[in-house]
């Protein structure tokens, strides 16, 4: 396992830039690779803050890796 921390990812795979009423959250979710490796399928995740309350992921994610060869 490799753990990153947030800056490090944003910088390694810059993602598009994301629907502010549909936001991806990357903690506490199940993924699988897909389509013959082309694609990550992203379910769940989100969670719970102090501050700002729960969230959660309100969608199903299909990420394309072909965008990071």
């Amino acid at each position: 396992m490799i753990m990153y921390h947030s800056a490090e990812l944003q910088n390694l795979f810059p993602f598009q830039t994301q629907n502010p009423s549909c936001p991806l959250m990357l903690h506490n979710h199940s993924s699988e690779v897909i389509d013959n490796e082309t694609a990550v399928l992203v379910v769940g995740g989100g969670g719970n803050c102090f501050s700002f309350g729960t969230a959660f992921n309100s969608h199903v994610f299909r990420i394309d890796l072909q965008q990071f060869r």
